[in-house]
């Protein structure tokens, strides 16, 4: 992803944030962030793109309407095919408008799937260090896999294709050692 202009999207409205400084302690605990300000992320630089679609996901399905309508407000033309794109490359399909309410649906969707790791039990663990250390190790991992989809939904919100990543993917590497009872036999090609 360029770090300049996106593919898709030219614009450059400001993030809007409260000042949660200025908030005691029992008001930013029951702090919730509001889905209108998904209406005012600039995302025409990767690093306000990415935020919005953590955003997105930290809002969830209240701010779905208000998150795709800034979207297709800030797409160059045309609007449609590009949402289309976004549809088929997320695999969410669809056509226009819908394709992207589809796409950023798949992506809340995906990310709360994130949350399903199990909560081992004291009896489990031993101890309440040890419950303790085996749950942030836990959301640790959601935390990085939901980074994985933000890089992945805002590389398709982009225009570009997204990122083939998997958090537990290994590599093998070769050369590769002969079979000692010759080379696998080749499979006939039927062209009839």
């Amino acid at each position: 992803m360029r770090h300049d202009l996106p593919g898709f999207i030219a614009n450059d409205a400001a993030p809007l944030f409260p000042d949660t400084s200025a908030m005691t302690a029992d008001e930013l605990s029951d702090y919730e962030p509001a889905p209108e300000r998904l209406a005012f992320y600039a995302l025409h630089t990767e690093e306000g793109l990415k935020a919005f679609v953590y955003d997105v996901y930290w809002i969830g399905y209240p701010g779905l309407f208000i998150a795709a309508n800034h979207v297709w407000n800030l797409l160059i033309a045309p609007r449609a095919y590009r949402c289309t794109l976004m549809g088929q490359m997320s695999g969410a399909g669809g056509s226009g408008k819908q394709a992207l309410v589809k796409t950023l649906k798949q992506f809340i969707g995906e990310a709360l799937e994130t949350w399903e790791f199990p909560i081992p039990s004291l009896a489990e663990s031993g101890s309440l260090e040890a419950q303790f250390n085996q749950v942030s190790f836990s959301w640790a991992r959601q935390e990085q896999q939901v980074q994985l989809l933000v890089d992945k939904y805002a590389a398709i919100l982009n225009g570009d294709a997204p990122p083939r990543v998997t958090p537990d993917g290994i590599v093998i590497r070769g050369p590769w050692k002969i079979r000692p009872d010759g080379p696998l036999p080749r499979r006939r090609s039927s062209s009839r």
